[in-house]
């Protein structure tokens, strides 16, 4: 629904830590709360495959949804945005950088609206994809992001 280049059976695998949710975000809920680390894979036709170590934030009781780049124990490596320390650490497949956001709120008096927030900042470190390419794809990934998530909802 939210990234077609990532790989359908990543979201089955186990994450590589799960948190303790009581205490994030107000106490309680821990069945609507999840907060976990997770690799994800990114399939790009025509680049090597980038692989993504986030954190993901999931508060169902305010339809959030957060995921951000993160160093994890269970996966080591880094994207070149990492310290000098993990230069030294083998990426294959390459890391790359995910930060992304996105809030779903009902629109008051129509039960059929809402207004979505979101964020998206994303780097493959490619060299054959150049910075107005990665604009044009995060551009045109955001309406078809929306798309989905319509056709999605209005199924459901």
């Amino acid at each position: 629904l939210i990234d077609p280049a990532s790989n359908p059976d990543d979201y089955y695998k186990p994450p590589l830590e799960s948190y303790n949710t009581f205490l994030w975000r107000g106490f309680g809920h821990t069945d609507k709360k999840r907060l976990e680390a997770a690799r994800v894979e990114a399939n790009i036709p025509g680049v090597k495959l980038r692989e993504f170590v986030v954190l993901n934030a999931i508060d169902a009781n305010t339809r959030l949804f957060v995921s951000k780049s993160v160093q994890h124990k269970g996966d080591p490596g880094c994207s070149i945005y990492g310290p000098a320390s993990c230069n030294a650490i083998s990426t294959d497949p390459v890391r790359a950088l995910n930060t992304f956001a996105v809030q779903v709120e009902p629109l008051a008096g129509d039960a059929n609206k809402c207004v979505v927030q979101l964020i998206n900042y994303a780097d493959y470190i490619a060299p054959e994809i150049s910075a107005a390419v990665m604009k044009v794809l995060t551009t045109d990934y955001l309406p078809q992001m929306l798309g989905r998530m319509q056709a999605a909802f209005a199924s459901s």
